[in-house]
């Protein structure tokens, strides 16, 4: 799929036709993607959490198993926005420990917000973390939804606009972490 550079892709909600077998990149910080998106369409993908960064699992398995609570994400703050998003869909929570992370591709912090408010959801940034209520369900962005060059809230957004449609702006951004995430995204509904 082409998308030129500042261009935007529109998704439509679809029903879910998961393969067999989807190959995701081994990166721990792409799990909660998969995570996120299982939670939206009752899917279980079989996604370990690949070694070698301890604090990132660790981190992994406690937004996995959360009804609620506080995870400090300071080690692992390439997550904050799919487990915001996660955690808003199911038991919410407070996401701690990630001051540093408004200095990241974006100041991720206030634009997870933003992006969680696009999809109707609601949380709210503290001085490090954010707090997030649960059970609240995603909802159709009445705008393009910016990802402000930060490809982590623009695979969150996409994620969540395979489920209630959107538009997002600069996608393809999320080659920086994953260059085959939009095309095996968009596998999904075949």
């Amino acid at each position: 799929m082409d998308i030129p550079d500042g261009g935007s892709l529109r998704l439509e909600p679809w029903s879910v036709m998961t393969p067999d077998r989807v190959v995701i990149p081994g990166e721990a910080s792409l799990v909660p993607m998969s995570m996120l998106y299982d939670r939206l369409f009752g899917t279980k993908s079989n996604v370990g959490i690949p070694s070698g960064d301890p604090l990132m699992a660790e981190a992994i398995e406690r937004i996995g198993g959360m009804e609620g609570g506080m995870v400090n994400l300071r080690d692992a703050s390439d997550i904050i926005s799919p487990a915001a998003a996660l955690m808003a869909i199911e038991g919410g929570g407070t996401i701690t420990g990630v001051r540093h992370a408004r200095g990241k591709e974006s100041d991720r912090i206030g634009r997870t917000v933003g992006m969680l408010a696009d999809f109707g959801m609601t949380s709210r940034s503290t001085d490090d973390g954010i707090e997030i209520p649960g059970g609240q369900v995603p909802s159709r962005p009445k705008r393009p939804v910016e990802t402000h060059c930060d490809h982590r809230l623009a695979m969150t957004a996409m994620v969540l606009a395979c489920k209630v449609g959107g538009k997002i702006v600069n996608p393809h951004i999320c080659a920086i972490t994953d260059p085959e995430f939009i095309e095996r995204l968009t596998r999904l509904d075949e």
